[in-house]
């Protein structure tokens, strides 16, 4: 039970409970007693007036006992009882803007907090809602991350990341039954990029209501002004020599929007240091003081290598800090890219596995995946960008006519591409082949391997086991492993396909790969050179059942292997030559613990083939040439690094090894200690407002009234379960438990009438023993 409020109760007997009568009596009976006492001692000679007093005061004394039996005082507590605990969560900005102060002479954002928290007052109402309604404190410091406050730490976080703080506090206490709120001491300068704040914010609805104090002046323009880069990424991926290349900065400007700026790009080459001119800017118009976007386009160099890509903003003359208008990031530029066109209904699985699982991690493939709309288009060839000249044209399971929208002449435009030298690869499915009209087109036809015979066109939904013939043998994407023997235990391991598109016969000049195994005279796959340009024909449409066994790693890398280097084979772009290859995730990190640098690697044979047994060591190489420590994952071809405390330019070396064959490469990477914290410095009460609107709290000034108000609002927030009850001391109606005397004593003197009846004996002894010693009896 907790105290909440005490008062004095009287419940006088009759007649003294009479409202007039009743005090008047009493009043008069004192007053008669004290003259009937002077008088009687008038005139004794051993009654000196100090005696008088005495014996008066004892008998007043005794009379007061006397009106306290027949009033019954007592103390009335109004006691609370079934609260349960609850949690007062409290959040403390710790992070590096704190410590600014918004004018001269005035306490920092941090110690105006801390003075707030530990006044006298707000600690008092902190002791009441402990004492009366149990309501628990939780404080923590909040920065990059949460951490208890253990009332000595300063405000020295690099980030504030409000984000992070409401997804902590969630994990920790979104499930605890009983929250009374969250208090949130911030000046809302986030530059957290982890979670999104709102959508964290929200999650207390309903929970725990968040109750934002703001710190600083958000009208302050003391640190309103300046430009910062903070993020630099190559958008094009990957970047081929003298090819479009696109890159996007992020930049903070708080105080200079719709200001100009000239911005200048450009390119190093690591190899020989040989700097060129990417491209430039003038007077680019920044348009908000936040996360501005940069986009520049230009012309990648004509050498291929790996360039250091560095932008740089012209320092404006009201900026703050001029120190941070400079970023870099590395980018590898190669020799060719192989651009494929990719045109295909929609499909959930076939298209979407491929591209993404097998294509897409290749940094020289460019895949263009057009789906066929519902309704035609005025120019099929500039729909399907055909002059961007693709080196490889992959139709999957459509028509003719969907493919052409009715304008046979885009199959002139795909003739010629493969007679000059593009590749060509045409899918099974239900819609295509003979069933979707193509044996009637006769410019695919006089490229195909196959003749596509009309007389049996449906597609057979049932298992398809292939068996590879002796040219399929020889093909490199249809080698998955170098061995002959485990090449076949790989394709063994493939799940059948769902379903076979009929190719019909053979053409002459062409090759049977595939053939349906138990069933000669079906071909599965055939290929043929229609002159400068490879042909490929595939009947199924289901080699993602292939994945379908994703625990066990040589299925995943003959499924890669097969259509990477299918693609591969058809740009005739096979590789002469073993090569260890690096993906890097990002070439740019922060010196933020929690920065993690994932990057994808492998080793390829001569033939342009994954090698699976290939062992790798791995280092980063930093500033001073020292190594740092590598994790990494070598089922999947993965590792990771986590971003060092000191900033610079970094080196990823992996060296590959597998039987008789050894390679090694590098990539660059630029790790930052950008003060993200301290660019934007400046109050943003408006971030505090959204914060606790979405959570349905609300925004208060940084104020002892404020914070006050809030606590003793608490007060008035009772459980739902407890009640009141009124405790009176002493309980003159207290009633012993039984008639025995263990029960009667502990029931007087919880009463008060025994204690008081033994005072009484007390004050009248003391008075008779008095007079007889003094003489006056």
């Amino acid at each position: 039970m907790l105290n909440a409020d005490m008062s004095l109760s009287l419940e006088p007997v009759a007649p003294w409970s009479a409202p007039v009568i009743g005090p008047a009596a009493m009043l008069g009976v004192a007053l008669v007693l004290a003259a009937l006492t002077l008088w009687t001692y008038l005139g004794v000679t051993q009654a000196t007036w100090r005696r008088v007093l005495i014996v008066l005061c004892l008998r007043l004394a005794a009379l007061a006992l006397v009106f306290g039996m027949m009033l019954r005082p007592s103390f009335a507590f109004t006691q609370l009882e079934g609260v349960e605990t609850s949690k007062l969560l409290v959040l403390a900005d710790a992070s590096e803007s704190m410590n600014v102060a918004d004018a001269e002479s005035k306490p920092s954002r941090w110690e105006q907090v801390n003075r707030l928290w530990s006044s006298a007052a707000v600690q008092r109402r902190l002791k009441q809602l402990a004492a009366e309604q149990k309501v628990e404190v939780v404080k923590y410091l909040a920065a990059e991350t949460l951490r208890p406050d253990d009332g000595t730490s300063v405000a020295d976080g690099k980030r504030t990341d409000i984000g992070v703080w409401l997804h902590e506090l969630w994990l920790k206490h979104g499930s605890d039954k009983r929250i009374r709120g969250v208090l949130l001491f911030s000046d809302g300068a986030d530059n957290g990029t982890r979670f999104p704040v709102q959508e964290k914010a929200r999650l207390w609805r309903g929970a725990a209501p968040i109750h934002a104090f703001g710190a600083g002046d958000p009208s302050n323009a003391k640190f309103k002004k300046d430009i910062g880069l903070t993020g630099l990424v190559v958008k094009t991926k990957p970047v081929s020599v003298q090819a479009l290349m696109e890159i996007e900065a992020v930049a903070q400007a708080p105080g200079l929007e719709n200001a100009k700026a000239n911005i200048n790009v450009t390119m190093e080459r690591v190899e020989d240091k040989k700097r060129t001119a990417f491209a430039e800017l003038k007077s680019f118009e920044i348009k908000q003081a936040k996360d501005q976007r940069i986009a520049i386009k230009g012309t990648a160099p004509k050498e291929p290598g790996e360039y250091k890509v560095t932008l740089e903003i012209e320092p404006h003359p009201d900026e703050a800090n001029k120190e941070n208008n400079k970023i870099s990031t590395y980018v590898n530029v190669i020799k060719s890219t192989i651009n494929v066109l990719w045109v295909d209904r929609f499909r959930v699985y076939e298209p979407t596995f491929a591209i993404r699982f097998a294509l897409d991690p290749e940094q020289r493939f460019a895949v263009n995946h057009k789906l066929v709309p519902a309704k035609d288009v005025a120019d099929p060839a500039a729909y399907y960008q055909l002059d961007m000249n693709p080196d490889v044209i992959v139709i999957g399971d459509i028509s003719a006519r969907e493919f052409s929208f009715g304008k046979p002449e885009v199959f002139d435009r795909i003739k010629k591409a493969v007679e000059e030298g593009a590749g060509l690869l045409m899918l099974g499915g239900s819609e295509t082949f003979a069933t979707g009209g193509w044996d009637k087109v006769p410019q695919i036809m006089s490229l195909l391997p196959v003749t596509l015979d009309a007389a049996n066109p449906d597609y057979s939904e049932r298992e398809i086991y292939l068996e590879l013939t002796s040219d399929g043998k020889q093909m490199p994407f249809l080698q998955l492993h170098p061995d002959p023997k485990k090449n076949q235990e790989v394709w063994n391991l493939f799940e059948p396909l769902d379903g076979l598109a009929p190719l019909g016969k053979k053409v002459d000049g062409a090759a049977n790969l595939v053939m349906e195994k138990n069933a000669k005279d079906r071909i599965v796959m055939a290929m043929t050179v229609a002159a400068k340009g490879r042909v490929v024909v595939f009947g199924g449409d289901s080699t993602f059942t292939w994945r379908e066994n994703p625990d066990n790693p040589e299925v995943i890398r003959g499924y890669n292997h097969f259509w990477k280097n299918l693609i591969f084979w058809l740009a005739k772009q096979e590789d002469n030559a073993n090569q260890v290859w690096i993906a890097l995730d990002k070439r740019r990190m922060s010196t933020d613990a929690a920065d993690t640098l994932g990057f994808t690697f492998g080793l390829r044979g001569k033939d342009g083939r994954e090698l699976p047994d290939a062992t790798f060591k791995a280092e980063v190489i930093g500033p001073g040439k020292h190594a740092v420590q590598f994790v990494g994952e070598k089922d999947h071809q993965r590792g990771s690094f986590r971003g060092p405390a000191e900033p610079g330019e970094y080196q990823l070396k992996i060296k590959g090894t597998a039987k008789d064959v050894f390679a090694e490469n590098s990539a660059r990477f630029v790790v930052a200690a950008e003060d993200i914290e301290m660019l934007r410095p400046a109050a943003d009460h408006d971030t505090l407002m959204r914060i606790a609107s979405d959570s349905e709290g609300r925004l208060h000034p940084l104020d002892e009234a404020e914070l006050l108000q809030f606590l003793d609002e608490l007060k008035t927030q009772v459980n739902r379960e407890s009640r009141q009850k009124t405790v009176y001391w002493p309980n003159w109606k207290h009633v012993p438990a039984s008639d025995s005397l263990r029960d009667q004593l502990p029931g007087l003197w919880n009463s008060f009438a025994l204690v008081n009846l033994l005072l009484f004996v007390g004050l009248i002894g003391c008075e008779w023993l008095l007079r007889r010693q003094w003489g006056l009896v």
